[in-house]
């Protein structure tokens, strides 16, 4: 490769860690922060059955149930689609309609769990306050499920951070001391006449585009195994590319 090429592909490489953080973050934060709705919307959804299943108790029917409940509130992102979905049945909308337009909004796992047992349950004429104890009981198990589920894989997810801060650290020892003494032997080998052995400045800048290079993938592929270890979902992990990303790019201004 022509010596006058490296410092070429290393600004491009630059331009490109920077343009590629610079269009992930963006939709990172906006993944993000439809994961944390989500997230809030299934925490919400046991205790709104719940609350639900206690006003059916008292004898209120279904829809005077549903508007005591939506009047309540505390439920963060389900208080407003819960007062539509108490407004639709008490005008007289079928419940499974209403329901299904519910749970579509959401649009979460657990929602589309309650729209199913919920909507059978309902058709098949069962007791409408077993119904909701049941899908009730049977979400919050879920729920809990999953929590434990992320408390298991958590430390995974501190595993991945650490390993690119060890492979940082171990690249600085490449680039900054093992490439160094490595030309500086061959230079002395070469001055006592001894050949075989040669490892010139264009080489040693090459290996340490190979570095930058593979900081930027370790980087990238690191967020995304996170967000599928943790939530399942790759595209969870682009907040977490992004971060890694960052560190990465701030260290190679070390590195390099």
């Amino acid at each position: 490769m022509p010596p006058g090429l490296i410092p070429v592909l290393e600004t491009l490489t630059l331009l490109f860690f920077i343009s590629l953080i610079v269009f992930l973050t963006p939709v990172a934060i906006l993944t993000h922060l439809e994961n944390t709705w989500k997230k809030n919307v299934d925490a919400n959804l046991p205790s709104m059955l719940k609350e639900l299943v206690d006003g059916l108790s008292a004898g209120l029917s279904l829809p005077q149930a549903l508007i005591t409940v939506a009047k309540s509130g505390g439920f963060g992102p389900l208080d407003k689609p819960l007062k539509k979905l108490a407004v639709e049945v008490s005008w007289g909308a079928p419940f499974t309609e209403a329901l299904k337009d519910f749970t579509d909004y959401l649009d979460t796992n657990l929602a589309r769990r309650l729209q199913g047992i919920i909507i059978e349950a309902y058709r098949s004429g069962g007791d409408v306050e077993r119904v909701f104890m049941t899908a009730a009981e049977h979400l919050d198990k879920l729920w809990e499920l999953r929590k434990t589920r992320a408390s298991e894989v958590r430390p995974f997810m501190f595993i991945i951070y650490i390993s690119f801060v060890v492979f940082l650290v171990i690249t600085y020892a490449f680039n900054n001391i093992l490439f160094k003494s490595l030309a500086q032997t061959s230079e002395l080998l070469a001055g006592h006449g001894v050949g075989g052995f040669s490892l010139n400045p264009a080489t040693s800048a090459l290996m340490s585009l190979i570095l930058f290079h593979a900081i930027i993938l370790e980087g990238f592929f690191g967020g995304l195994i996170i967000g599928k270890i943790t939530s399942g979902r790759i595209f969870s992990g682009l907040i977490h590319a992004v971060i890694l990303l960052l560190i990465g790019l701030l260290a190679s201004q070390i590195i390099f």
